[in-house]
């Protein structure tokens, strides 16, 4: 039986609403291109996840894009809409849903723009979570691409400047005032820009 359930929070790949920020350098059809070939790389890691240690859960937003993204993307258990106003509601209330599945009893969430996750990444952060609090997988942009719980703490999720490079650091200080114990998985690049196009050469 599964002990742990992973989350992956995907938007559905349209053209005009992904990667916007990488589209400003190179138009949105070779974006679209980009965050489709992110999407199908983060969907074939969930699904090659072993069974019998992951329950493997989908956030997609939109929400009417939920039944195109079954028909595309295979080997997920369950696939939900995101839920929530701001990335911090919509990450806590993924993570409340990914705790309150009673075969498991720790939780971790993942993005679809980090190109270097791999699933080593991913086992390295259920290990550690047998003697921690919280597991953040830091990014080079000061966010972090990886987090992992094993109880809700929504402290975390609230006075956190979403989308700057003081996410990771503001999430150790409130940990810190929480008195979690955390462990940090190796750091990697989220793929935003063209500078970090031009890194991995897609």
């Amino acid at each position: 039986m599964p002990d742990t359930a992973i989350g992956l929070m995907a938007k559905f790949p349209i053209e005009g609403e992904v990667k916007t920020r990488l589209a400003k350098d190179i138009g949105y059809p070779k974006a679209l291109a980009v965050y489709t070939k992110l999407l199908n790389n983060a969907t074939m890691l969930m699904r090659n996840l072993p069974g019998d240690r992951f329950f493997r859960t989908a956030f997609i937003s939109p929400a009417d894009k939920i039944s195109d993204f079954k028909n595309l993307y295979h080997g997920f258990d369950q696939i939900y809409s995101q839920q929530g106003d701001d990335l911090g509601d919509r990450m806590l209330n993924a993570l409340d849903t990914l705790l309150s599945v009673d075969i498991t009893d720790r939780a971790i969430l993942i993005g679809s723009d980090i190109p270097g996750i791999d699933q080593c990444h991913i086992e390295e952060s259920r290990q550690l979570l047998d003697n921690a609090d919280l597991v953040l997988g830091p990014t080079e942009d000061g966010g972090y691409y990886l987090i992992g719980l094993k109880l809700t703490q929504k402290a975390l999720f609230s006075g956190i400047d979403w989308g700057t490079d003081l996410v990771f650091s503001q999430t150790l200080q409130k940990a810190m005032q929480l008195n979690l114990i955390v462990k940090q998985l190796p750091r990697l690049r989220d793929l935003d820009t063209i500078e970090d196009m031009r890194h991995f050469k897609y």
